[in-house]
């Protein structure tokens, strides 16, 4: 009942937005002060979060400000010389209404102030190059946790779809890694070229730093280091399950064994981090006495990208992240345990998982646990990479964050 609520909610919001749009349209808008927010107004991450760290830092000229519903991350930025509010503060309404630019994430009605907003530039740097279909694209009436749902359920997601189709309608611009990205995106959002450049995303800039210019992202790097000395990082990020966001399990049903994880962990000197996607709750073996066996929450590790700099091996099953992983040009370890039971009941997929996902393929843990031995002798797949690097990627190169400030900058010398 609660998801119809917000549903509701969310119309509402989008309503009162039409209402004040008159009165937005005619506030002078400030083209020097941008406004960040990501993932609900909850997190501090995400493509947003490393260009606002960017924009601080090289471009003094722009007055960056972060928008946050959760009160930790506005103390923390503030004590580290950062601007940041409260989303439905005084100061966060009356910026919004005066600020030219909006950058986030996700969706702007949760990320930012969606109302006083309406007459700025919306930015949306997304999440994530798509191998699971989203927006417009994603086919929801044919998945099976939509079919089966209640009839409140029902009329929870048919308002959400409303939502939402106005909510990409009213973005100005999204962002791409290549024209392969930029045509799905165009699809998903109904956008054309124009309103897609290619860019790269900010979050992969820091895969090129050897140290994050973001004091927190190293803390469970140190934790580990600490902890065990080790010659191999490995990293399994599973994405989340539609279907099934009470709980799902990836170990128990494909065979996981502490003992024999530990054993090989042990023989090749290295260390494996476990963490599940932030949506969705995954299921997890019980952590063993092994110190070689590491689960991260979102709390301890709330940014991947600063790791994956320091990963020597990647895990996942169909994560967007080894489309970025890519440009480090590192072995990926592919885990579609349940390739047949994603598509049918969570997300379909744009493309043959086989054609662009260069690296060996496990059905089960055993399977990983040889692969992990096979990769780390002998990587037979740098060719196989190249090439959908190549396809999904048109800069290999830490420079992103400035190729998106300067298309920003670029949207208003264009204007006049």
């Amino acid at each position: 009942m609660s998801g119809i609520l917000e549903a509701i909610s969310s119309f509402i919001i989008v309503f009162f937005t039409i209402l004040f749009l008159p009165i937005s349209k005619t506030v002078r808008r400030n083209k020097n002060m941008w406004i960040f927010g990501s993932l609900g107004g909850k997190d501090f991450m995400e493509n947003s979060k490393h260009l606002f760290l960017y924009i601080n830092k090289y471009h003094k000229e722009i007055r960056a400000i972060w928008l946050s519903r959760n009160k930790k991350i506005i103390l923390e930025l503030e004590r580290n010389g950062f601007e940041s509010y409260y989303i439905y503060s005084l100061r966060g309404f009356y910026y919004s209404l005066t600020a030219k630019y909006f950058i986030y994430s996700n969706f702007m009605l949760y990320d930012l102030n969606y109302i006083p907003s309406v007459g700025g530039t919306r930015i949306n740097l997304w999440h994530g190059i798509p191998l699971k279909k989203i927006g417009e694209d994603a086919n929801m009436s044919t998945s099976g946790s939509i079919t089966k749902l209640n009839t409140f359920n029902r009329l929870n997601t048919g308002i959400y779809r409303i939502v939402f189709h106005f909510l990409h309608k009213t973005t100005n611009y999204f962002i791409a890694c290549s024209e392969e990205h930029r045509r799905k995106m165009c699809s998903a959002f109904g956008k054309v070229n124009s309103s897609v450049p290619i860019t790269g995303y900010p979050r992969n800039d820091a895969m090129f730093l050897p140290v994050s210019s973001w004091q927190n992202d190293n803390m469970f790097w140190d934790f580990i280091s600490n902890m065990i000395k080790f010659k191999y990082l490995l990293f399994y990020l599973p994405t989340f399950r539609d279907s099934k966001r009470a709980g799902y399990d990836l170990f128990t049903p494909y065979s996981f064994n502490a003992d024999e994880a530990q054993k090989t962990l042990e023989k090749l000197d290295a260390v494996m981090i476990i963490k599940a996607h932030d949506v969705g709750k995954m299921k997890i073996i019980q952590q063993s006495s092994s110190p070689r066996i590491i689960f991260a929450s979102n709390n301890q590790l709330p940014d991947i990208y600063p790791l994956l700099n320091k990963t020597n091996i990647l895990l996942t099953d169909y994560s967007s992240v080894y489309f970025d992983f890519l440009l480090l040009d590192r072995p990926i370890i592919f885990t579609p345990f349940d390739l047949g039971k994603y598509i049918n009941n969570d997300r379909q997929l744009y493309y043959d998982y086989d054609e662009v996902t260069p690296g060996p393929k496990a059905r089960n843990w055993p399977e990983v646990f040889k692969l992990m031995e096979h990769v780390i002798e002998r990587d037979e797949w740098k060719a196989q990479r190249e090439l959908v690097r190549n396809r999904f990627h048109k800069y290999i190169d830490g420079n992103s964050s400035e190729r998106v400030f300067q298309m920003i900058k670029g949207l208003h010398t264009h204007a006049k």
